[in-house]
């Protein structure tokens, strides 16, 4: 429940095509099946880099960081925003932080890019339930 973003009345593919237009977004190759706090099953995944690269030119997929947004739909039709922000998988130098949640992992940065992101493109959510960052 930390890393919900909130709720919003888009399904999982127009959302990520919103984002998509304010933050170029991917879908992860290596992501799980994940399940929710209320075990809805993943309705959707999507990820965007941001911060430095190693070495200027590089593509952008190599930056620091990746924030990785999870979707779930309720039952109501709903689709759930999670967010956490994460080491770049892609990148050698930073595969351990990525897989041990290290020092890059922070639910609250994620959350705050989602909020941005949903905002830039113009995306309204709801908090519900008392469940936000």
């Amino acid at each position: 429940p930390e890393e919900c973003v909130g709720h919003v009345d888009l399904d999982p593919q127009t959302l990520a095509k919103r984002v998509d237009d304010e933050r170029d977004v991917e879908v992860p190759l290596l992501s799980g099946f994940k399940t929710d706090w209320e075990d809805r099953t993943e309705s959707g995944t999507f990820v965007w880099y941001h911060g430095p690269r190693p070495w200027g030119g590089l593509p952008r997929w190599l930056k620091h960081y990746q924030v990785h947004v999870t979707t779930f739909t309720t039952e109501d039709g709903e689709t759930v925003v999670t967010a956490h922000e994460e080491a770049n998988p892609y990148r050698p130098d930073l595969w351990a932080d990525h897989l041990t949640k290290g020092p890059s992992h922070s639910v609250e940065e994620g959350v705050e890019q989602a909020e941005n992101a949903l905002e830039d493109a113009g995306v309204e959510w709801e908090v519900v339930d008392g469940i936000s960052a």
